[in-house]
């Protein structure tokens, strides 16, 4: 049984989705084909009180000519933080640079930007391939597709990234809770160039298992939704790989109690966003289709009457035995707010 949702007008690309006090929020990358000045210009946004009975809602953000996130809008990523809601977007600017901003929200449905946005770039790191100032077409892509894990007391941000050696990555940072000073961790995920898709390794999203002390990292890469697994969230080239999904993209761990866990996600090329059942069979997951409509709508009502949806999730997720060893490169956040100024004007 497919629990569906797709625009009246244009394709959905990448997503966000969470849980609020009155249902669940969906905001997404709207491309418009058809109308190539108006694509990835905002990030939709749909509404659901079950997961199964999408709306379409008026556009959550724009983007501001002439500025860091000029030329389009992509990849949100929503949590929720101290009673407020914070969504993590990237905003490329007119000579396709990529770079990390944030919204925030009381309520999903109103958004204001940071004034100091935005607040990660890999532009500092001995490892990236990315330039401030510089066009180039492939370097577009080397920030974006975020996802953000709390763990051990701190956020950990993953995102797509090319290394100078030109080999595609998810690479990862780290802050406290204040959401605004990161810090670099490098490279957690490495793979060639595909000859499939769009090539990329692309669109991570971390799922912490703790009845089997792993975390696993799902990620776009060739024909679908791969997943590889360690005890280490800073490193994920040392397993196995599955192919979790062919066809499909943009994996989002949306919870789940008892028999019955879900995620979200969409197919290719029809970029139609789908609700997904995920189960697990010696430590390794397994996709499924939605079978039972009413336990999933029952999962919808108890994760949207939470009081913080992302809080309460995070205690499930967010155990772990040892600290983080320490960060061993500086504080990123200062470099980039002496460069603010320039980088609005490209």
């Amino acid at each position: 049984m497919d629990v569906t949702y797709k625009p009246r007008k244009g394709l959905l690309v990448d997503f966000g989705i969470i849980a609020g006090p009155d249902g669940y929020h969906l905001f997404y990358d709207h491309a418009i084909p058809e109308d190539p000045k108006q694509s990835h210009k905002h990030l939709g946004h749909a509404f659901s009180k079950d997961l199964v009975s999408w709306s379409e809602q008026q556009h959550a953000l724009y983007t501001v000519e002439g500025t860091w996130e000029g030329l389009r809008l992509y990849s949100p990523f929503i949590i929720c933080h101290r009673a407020l809601y914070y969504m993590f977007y990237v905003g490329v600017s007119e000579n396709r640079i990529g770079r990390v901003g944030c919204a925030v929200s009381s309520d999903l449905w109103s958004w204001t930007k940071f004034v100091d946005n935005p607040v990660w770039e890999p532009g500092y790191t001995s490892w990236a391939n990315w330039y401030r100032g510089v066009p180039h077409e492939n370097r577009k892509g080397s920030c974006r597709d975020i996802a953000i894990l709390f763990i051990r007391g701190d956020y950990l941000m993953y995102y797509t990234a090319h290394r100078k050696d030109h080999r595609p990555c998810v690479a990862a940072c780290e802050t406290s809770d204040d959401l605004f000073n990161w810090y670099d961790r490098g490279p957690v995920l490495t793979r060639e160039l595909s000859l499939e898709g769009t090539g990329e390794t692309e669109s991570p999203h971390v799922v912490f298992k703790p009845e089997f002390d792993k975390y696993y990292l799902f990620f776009n890469h060739g024909a679908g939704i791969k997943c590889v697994w360690s005890s280490n969230p800073l490193d994920f080239n040392v397993s196995e790989e599955i192919m979790f999904l062919k066809g499909c993209a943009g994996f989002e761990y949306l919870g789940g109690a008892g028999k019955h866990e879900y995620f979200a996600y969409f197919t290719n090329p029809e970029h139609v966003f789908h609700i997904g059942e995920l189960k697990w069979r010696k430590e390794k997951p397994e996709f499924c289709r939605v079978e039972d409509l009413k336990a999933l709508k029952q999962f919808a009502r108890r994760k949207g009457n939470a009081k913080s949806p992302f809080d309460s999730w995070r205690k499930a997720v967010g155990l772990g035995k040892e600290p983080f060893p320490p960060c061993q490169s500086v504080g990123l956040s200062q470099k980039i707010q002496d460069n603010r100024e320039s980088s609005a004007k490209e």
